[in-house]
């Protein structure tokens, strides 16, 4: 009868346990404990823990030209910087073992000078160095292949949209063919998927305004809140190749909204807002220029839309430069006038010589999501914060975001995050004692806060637990009941 009492109530233990679980999988469930006598890790000063090691799976072509092969390698990478470019890198230098033709072999194949890796949206866009344009294109298109494959096996990347020299590049000698998104090539016959990209071709005699196209495209958009611009692939048809076509193609498609990407505002109907049909011509370096003529109320609608005028431009700029062949820059005019200016409350007032704009202009609003967790004071609720797309990986950027939602006190900045690591399957935060001060005072959820800071971070990187630290020091706890210098799991209970 002992032994049968006894099983009973360890039993009813174990199920209490799992009852009170803060994690999807019971396996990642710990029971609340006191938190252990020494902390296995020390507080990080800085932020120079992030390193880590990786093994990441380079795609080349095969000899016979038929598929591509893959080849692991180590790669040295931090946490917070996106991977692809390092990546990147080694693919450049990667020789294969011999059933595989290493990209040199094609020809010359570098990166531009400058951000020539960018990665937000699940896109990577890649700007090779000019030299690439001496390439067939066939032999172009592999090395494309090659380098889409690579990165599309990375955790963050679906596509891959490839520039040279800052432009669109065509894969027929007409530069009509938009090279589109590129999606991986892994387990694919690449012979197939040439042939396939050849018979959307304007023919010998044939009319491009007559030749159906059907291709991914990266479309930008600009945020609610005015601070930037989004992106995401859509699979767009157009009747046909000529580039006024792609131009009304891809405004059709920004004006239908946003798919994927978060926070967006609805688009208004951009067809209705040109004033006339837009033109592309060939400029004296054979590049293209777009020339869009908008109503003379132009400005109005985007304001009366609750669109911020430098990211509408920027967002319609960075769709046709990334898409339509050799565009180099688009030229705005509203009503008789060039739109040599924009002025916006949060980027003020940016110049704009005889009304031309270029990717050049805006790369620095471009961003990225970031898995967050708001707070009610009493539930979370997952949602997306956007990041600079330069910043997105950066365990410290995305804690700063987290910090400036509500459920924390006011006034808490990046200056409030003393240093970052990850160790094991385990980020360590070490946090200000302003922070703790602001936190002690504040009358908030602090369990709330806890794992809204947790939630954020075992979302973003390959971690299970997070600990925090105070200005270098384990608190037990900061005039509330949470156990801080304890380890945390997300509790999903906590979610609505």
């Amino acid at each position: 009868m002992k032994k049968s009492k006894f099983r009973l109530m360890a039993l009813m233990m174990a199920l209490l346990l799992t009852l009170t679980s803060c994690s999807r999988e019971s396996s990642l469930a710990p029971a609340e404990t006191l938190p252990p006598p020494s902390a296995p890790y020390a507080a990080p000063i800085d932020d120079s823990g992030l390193d880590y090691e990786r093994d990441v799976a380079l795609y080349l072509p095969a000899k016979n030209g038929q598929t591509m092969l893959c080849f692991w390698r180590t790669a040295a990478l931090r946490y917070d910087q996106m991977p692809a470019e390092a990546v990147l890198q080694l693919l450049l230098q990667e020789e294969g073992d011999g059933s595989a033709v290493p990209l040199k072999d094609y020809g010359s194949v570098s990166l531009a000078q400058g951000s020539a890796v960018t990665t937000a949206g699940h896109v990577c866009t890649v700007d090779l160095s000019s030299a690439a344009l001496q390439m067939g294109i066939h032999e172009l298109y592999t090395v494309c292949l090659s380098i889409a494959t690579t990165l599309c096996a990375l955790p963050d990347v679906r596509f891959v949209n490839i520039l040279v020299a800052g432009n669109p590049v065509a894969m027929d000698v007409q530069n009509l063919l938009p090279l589109g998104a590129l999606s991986s090539a892994e387990g694919e016959n690449l012979v197939t998927r040439w042939e396939q990209l050849v018979a959307q071709r304007t023919g010998a005699g044939g009319i491009a305004a007559q030749t159906p196209l059907s291709s991914a495209a990266v479309l930008y958009f600009p945020l609610k809140s005015g601070s930037g611009i989004a992106c995401e692939v859509r699979q767009l048809s157009f009747d046909g190749q000529n580039a006024q076509q792609l131009v009304y193609g891809l405004l059709d498609a920004l004006s239908a909204g946003a798919n994927d990407a978060a926070n967006i505002p609805d688009m208004p109907d951009l067809r209705t807002m040109l004033l006339m049909a837009p033109e592309v011509t060939t400029l004296s370096s054979g590049r293209q220029s777009a020339a869009i003529n908008l109503v003379p109320d132009a400005l109005q609608r985007i304001s009366s839309a609750g669109i911020d005028p430098v990211c509408f431009f920027a967002a319609l700029t960075m769709t046709l430069t990334s898409y339509i062949p050799s565009l180099e820059q688009v030229v705005y005019r509203v009503g008789d006038s060039a739109l040599t200016s924009l002025y916006s409350t949060i980027h003020g007032t940016i110049v704009l010589p005889g009304g031309m704009m270029t990717r050049a202009n805006f790369g620095g609003l471009l961003t990225d999501e970031a898995v967050c967790y708001l707070s009610n004071g009493e539930k979370l609720r997952q949602g997306r914060l956007n990041l600079p797309a330069s910043e997105a990986c950066s365990p410290r950027a995305l804690l700063t975001a987290v910090l400036a939602t509500e459920g924390f006190p006011a006034g808490l900045t990046e200056d409030d995050v003393l240093g970052v690591a990850i160790a094991d399957d385990t980020v360590l935060v070490n946090f200000s004692a302003h922070m703790a001060d602001a936190i002690r005072t504040s009358r908030l959820n602090q369990r709330m806060m806890a794992y809204q800071l947790t939630g954020a971070l075992v979302q973003r990187y390959p971690v299970r637990r997070v600990r925090f630290f105070f200005d270098g020091e384990a608190k037990n706890a900061l005039d509330g009941d949470v156990m801080w210098a304890g380890e945390f799991l997300m509790d999903y209970v906590l979610c609505e």
